[in-house]
């Protein structure tokens, strides 16, 4: 055998076996919860985004109703000051109180989610307005990634 068909023979039975491995994304599935209303307490993009993210993992066919409280909190830190006592890097922290409320039930789920992030301080106002607001973007994604995923592994294992 050539050297050339072997390779493409080894590339085939590799994307067989990787096709067949039964890998499924969490979020595939439906699940079987229907969020009601959603009280953010946030910036409103902040708010807008995290609404919109909750809102993709809920179904309407679901009977089991939930109410969803959201508090997030945010802080702004000084992470490094250098010689001259200015700061050349904040932390930014947000802090999350989620509360899940079943509405037949009256069941409550409360789980607190916290993420930093850092940013540095650039020599224009606005390359440095630019690298909070990155830092914010990113931070808030991991935060509805995380809650997202522990309302959906919550519900599977329930």
């Amino acid at each position: 055998m050539s050297k050339n068909i072997k390779i493409n023979l080894l590339v085939f039975i590799i994307s067989s076996l990787l096709v067949s491995c039964g890998y499924k994304k969490i979020s595939q599935e439906s699940l079987l919860i229907n969020i009601q209303n959603i009280n953010i307490i946030a910036d409103k993009r902040i708010s807008y985004k995290l609404k919109n993210d909750i809102l993709l993992i809920s179904d309407t066919n679901s009977t089991d109703k939930y109410n969803l409280d959201l508090n997030l909190d945010y802080k702004k830190t000084s992470k490094i000051i250098d010689k001259t006592g200015k700061t050349t890097r904040y932390t930014l922290s947000y802090t999350g109180i989620l509360k899940l409320k079943n509405i037949d039930s009256e069941e409550t789920i409360n789980k607190s989610f916290t993420v930093n992030g850092d940013y540095s301080i650039a020599e224009n106002y606005s390359d440095t307005i630019n690298n909070e607001k990155n830092t914010t973007s990113g931070i808030i994604d991991k935060i509805s990634n995380d809650i997202t995923n522990f309302i959906t592994l919550y519900f599977k294992n329930k």
